[in-house]
């Protein structure tokens, strides 16, 4: 359950980012004809930078282009306004690099968005800045096999993915010693997985 929600929680954060006419999120409405596009008060679609606070402290900041997230987005930390997450921003959906952050300021996870699926290799990180997976997506799917680490970079589990699914693995009991994943592990894995996706 760590993994996946490390993994979450990076994703999770994403937020965002403008650079024409600021606006605050109060300051905006869905658009009448099109409820996937953001409008003025007027009706208006908007092109500029769109501001989201939560007492006072910036929560985050949204590009906005013909009414459509377009650029980057950025969310902060409400408690420290240190960075949480960067996205980038094509015609509503998620494309480019994107990067979460602990509340430190160290990396979190990183990877790439494709047409808003997660595509190629996707890193998660530990809070000490070691590695703690590396889990290749093919059309928003992990497929081929996950490295889980501990700290210090010792493995703790290995998954084996084919489309979306863990077909076989192992990990390590209490003694260090491996242990292969039996037909329930995988059945059980695989239901995790599916109420708390990679």
């Amino acid at each position: 359950m760590k993994k996946s929600l490390l993994f979450l929680c990076g994703l999770l954060i994403v937020s965002a980012l403008a650079n024409a006419t600021e606006y605050k999120k109060e300051e905006t409405q869905a658009c009448e004809k099109d409820k996937e596009l953001l409008c003025d008060l007027s009706g208006n679609t908007i092109t500029g930078l769109v501001k989201s606070y939560k007492d006072g402290v910036l929560a985050d900041e949204k590009n906005y282009k013909d009414g459509q997230k377009d650029g980057i987005a950025k969310a902060y930390y409400l408690d420290n306004e240190q960075l949480a997450a960067e996205v980038i921003y094509k015609n509503n959906k998620l494309n480019g690099p994107v990067k979460a952050y602990f509340n430190d300021g160290s990396l979190m996870n990183e990877g790439e968005m494709v047409d808003g699926k997660k595509e190629g290799i996707w890193k998660t990180y530990h809070p000490n800045g070691k590695l703690y997976a590396e889990i290749n997506f093919q059309n928003d799917k992990p497929d081929g096999t996950v490295k889980w680490l501990d700290e210090d970079g010792n493995e703790e589990a290995v998954e084996n993915w084919k489309n979306g699914k863990v077909v076989s693995g192992y990990d390590y009991d209490d003694f260090g010693e491996k242990k292969n994943m039996t037909k329930k592990d995988i059945v059980d894995l695989n239901k995790y997985y599916e109420k708390y996706p990679l």
